[in-house]
């Protein structure tokens, strides 16, 4: 079974190959005229000047921080283009060594153009797409949110009432323990509401702790759902950590989506990686992949959908309330800008308090000051982390400090 999975993508080309060949030979059989040299020539002119054109677009793509993250959709563009190159430039050997009237040198050039069409296709959604990230911070919907279709939608259609209030979250002495000895009471009484925190210190394994044991907390004593987005490590890596600290009740698996937002730029579908997903969905979480912060802004919808559905199957017609912890996103920085991350970042923060969720952002002093200030400009609260232990296993004599 394991020699099949890895001989499968050669065996997909080659059927690709074939019917791509079959469709090229059938329309073959209808048309006459592409097997002239002449006019094949003609043909990988174009062609020719189409790759120049395309080699241009990705110096584009790869400079600019907006449409880098499209970058590798124009290269595999520009690979389909040379292979119709090569096509015509076989068809036109073949024209040249008189074989100009048999069938396989116009169905070769059929061929040829069959590819050249379609990644032309090809090429204009990676503009739609590229258009959709860019203004409308998503991976989907575009057809809705076009811009005319947008304006027409929103002139015709009636107005539909959109629910944003969720279960009120308890803020007696007992909730918010990590944060009485930083927050006053009314400010906890104003976290419930939804809010957001940064948490930043020394980059080390214990600058988790505080965000664990808010996650138990809200899970256990608050009864509350968990969007949990990792985009540094694998987040079986980050439940593992929370597993050796806390015990995850079997029933609060469903209260808990992860969105891997690692995998997708940094796994390379490496084979651990892939094993840890199916670790993932064997204990039973589920877990939403994204890549860019266009693609972490619709992940995280998915995963407020999934808890969403979860909550009606339950036969709550009142959401519980939520928290939604982001960890390391300025990794996707590398694939992106520091101003993608800015843009998402004020996009979100004020979303999700509209919403009740308490947001929770966790990175590291090494991340940068470019990034740090983005946050502290936007988030409620600063929680510094200071380590009294340098090691990176206790966790213990971890102290948080409020900045903000």
């Amino acid at each position: 079974m394991n020699k099949f999975i890895k001989i499968l993508p050669f065996i997909l080309i080659l059927v690709l190959l074939t019917v791509l060949f079959l469709l090229a030979f059938w329309i073959a059989t209808y048309m006459s005229g592409f097997s002239n040299s002449d006019v094949i020539l003609e043909l990988l002119k174009i062609s020719l000047a189409t790759s120049a054109f395309v080699i241009a677009l990705y110096t584009l793509f790869s400079k600019d921080t907006r449409l880098r993250a499209n970058g590798e959709n124009i290269l595999v563009v520009l690979i389909v283009f040379i292979t119709s190159n090569i096509l015509l430039i076989f068809s036109f050997v073949l024209s040249k060594a008189c074989y100009s009237e048999y069938p396989i040198t116009t169905a070769v050039t059929i061929a040829a153009i069959l590819l050249y069409l379609g990644s032309f296709l090809f090429l204009f959604k990676i503009f739609l797409n590229a258009y959709n990230q860019i203004y409308n911070l998503r991976t989907n919907k575009f057809v809705k949110y076009f811009k005319p279709i947008r304006i027409i939608l929103d002139a015709v259609r009636p107005y539909k009432h959109y629910e944003t209030k969720s279960v009120p979250r308890e803020t007696n002495q007992d909730s918010f323990q990590l944060l009485r000895s930083h927050l006053r009471d009314h400010e906890i009484e104003e976290l419930a509401k939804g809010g957001s925190i940064l948490i930043t210190g020394p980059p080390q394994r214990a600058l988790f702790d505080p965000v664990f044991a808010l996650m138990h907390e809200r899970l256990t004593k608050g009864n509350e759902t968990v969007n949990f987005v990792c985009a540094d490590q694998h987040p079986y890596r980050l439940l593992e950590l929370f597993k050796s600290k806390y015990t995850i009740p079997q029933s609060k698996h469903k209260d808990i989506v992860f969105i891997d937002a690692y995998s997708p730029s940094y796994s390379f579908f490496e084979d651990i990686q892939q094993e840890n997903s199916r670790l993932l969905s064997d204990e039973g979480f589920e877990c939403v992949r994204a890549k860019s912060f266009s693609g972490l802004h619709t992940a995280m919808t998915k995963a407020w959908n999934i808890i969403k559905s979860k909550e009606e199957q339950a036969g709550r017609g009142t959401r519980r309330p939520m928290i939604a912890i982001y960890a390391h996103t300025s990794a996707l920085c590398e694939f992106e800008s520091t101003e993608q991350f800015r843009i998402f970042w004020w996009h979100v923060i004020p979303s999700e308090r509209s919403y009740g969720v308490i947001t929770i952002i966790l990175e590291d002093e090494l991340s940068g000051e470019a990034i740090l200030s983005c946050l502290k400009q936007r988030v409620d609260y600063v929680l510094k982390v200071d380590a009294a232990d340098p090691t990176m296993d206790r966790g213990a004599q971890i102290q948080a400090s409020r900045i903000k």
